[in-house]
C-alpha cells in the first residue's frame, strides 16, 4: 500500500506538472488571440476610414451598415447645401459683372457728357476735330 500511494504521489506531481503546462500555454495563447482581436479591430477601423468593405461578424457588419448609412446622408444633404452654394454664388457673380457693365457704360456716358461741357465752356464747335483722342484732362502748355 505505501509503494502504491508513492506511485499516486509521483503520477499526480507529474499530473500537476502537465497541467501547470497547459495552463501557461493556455494563458499565453488567450493573450495572443486578445493581441489579433485588437490587431482585427485595427484593421476594420482602418478598412471603414478608407471606405473599403470588409468581411466581418454579424455585429459589426450591423455597425458598419449603420455607418454607412449616416454617411451617406451627410453626404447627400451637404451636396445639396453646396448645390445650393454654388447657385447662389453663380447668380451673385452673374449680378456682379452686371453691375460692373453698368458702371462702366456710366463712366463712359459722364465723360462724354464733361468733354461736351469742356467744349462748350472753351467755345470749340462740334466742327473742330482732333489730331489725337481728347483726354479728360486739359493739355499742360
Amino acid at each position: 500500500m505505501h509503494q502504491e500511494a508513492q506511485k499516486l504521489a509521483i503520477s499526480n506531481n507529474k499530473l500537476r506538472s502537465n497541467l501547470k503546462g497547459h495552463l501557461s500555454k493556455l494563458a499565453s495563447t488567450r493573450s495572443e488571440l486578445d493581441n489579433l482581436k485588437q490587431e482585427n479591430e485595427k484593421l476594420v477601423s482602418s478598412y471603414k476610414a478608407t471606405n473599403c468593405v470588409c468581411v466581418s461578424t454579424s455585429s459589426n457588419m450591423d455597425d458598419y451598415k449603420s455607418l454607412q448609412d449616416e454617411f451617406e446622408k451627410f453626404k447627400k444633404y451637404h451636396y445639396e447645401e453646396h448645390m445650393k452654394l454654388q447657385t447662389e454664388l453663380s447668380y451673385l457673380e452673374d449680378l456682379f459683372r452686371k453691375r460692373i457693365k453698368e458702371r462702366v457704360i456710366l463712366i463712359t456716358y459722364l465723360v462724354c457728357k464733361s468733354i461736351q461741357l469742356i467744349r462748350l465752356l472753351w467755345g470749340i464747335t462740334s466742327k473742330l476735330t482732333f489730331l489725337r483722342k481728347p483726354s479728360l484732362y486739359p493739355l499742360k502748355r
